[in-house]
């Protein structure tokens, strides 16, 4: 897989969804073994709007307190922009008994300019993946950010050992068999309507 896989929306929406699936389980197994009075327990949480703010700084978007228009622009139907953005934030606590956690945000627009921000975050450590595209010519960049004194290798390392790891490994295979199924229905497909040529000829 390459270092541009990991933001394609068929990779990374399926893996927030995995991660959120595991928050909410772990919060399941919390409620079971704690003791009465019940506690309240938010399963999601929100952006807050400083990270918020950071993540938006450098992208084509107006600021929180600008006043939308009320005038409409006369442009051509087809070249209508649009812009998407996602946020999830999932933690589940470890066989460790440590709490980690995994933050996305993903933004991309007509133009194809592209923001994806992946924070993993291990007690004491943390790890920031930025991938960024201008256009959809622009070949793109990547930058990985690790908290002071911690090592891209030593935090992947330690990484591989959290719920969230494990997870996205047995993930891989399903993910490999998808365009195997898909070739062999194509396969399929072409040999029907070759045999469907040779009766008509």
């Amino acid at each position: 897989m390459s270092t541009w896989d990991v933001v394609r929306p068929s990779y990374w929406y399926p893996m927030a969804s995995l991660e959120q699936s595991l928050m909410e389980l772990d919060a399941m197994a919390d409620e079971m073994r704690m003791a009465f009075p019940l506690r309240s327990y938010r399963l999601l949480s929100a952006p807050s709007l400083t990270e918020d703010d950071d993540f938006f700084r450098d992208l084509p978007v107006a600021t929180r307190d600008t006043q939308p228009s009320k005038e409409v622009s006369g442009g051509d139907e087809e070249s209508r922009a649009f812009s998407n953005y996602s946020y999830s934030s999932s933690s589940v606590v470890d066989d460790k008994g440590r709490r980690v956690q995994s933050i996305r945000r993903r933004y991309e627009d007509a133009n194809g300019r592209l923001k994806a921000v992946h924070e993993r975050l291990l007690p004491g450590k943390k790890m920031v993946t930025t991938w960024r595209k201008q256009n959809k010519d622009d070949e793109g960049s990547q930058e990985t950010i690790c908290s002071q004194g911690v090592s891209k290798e030593e935090f992947e390392e330690e990484w591989k050992s959290t719920p969230f790891a494990k997870a996205q490994e047995s993930a891989k295979p399903l993910e490999g068999e998808k365009p195997k199924a898909l070739q062999g229905e194509q396969s399929k497909a072409s040999e029907g309507e070759q045999s469907k040529q040779q009766v008509a000829a």
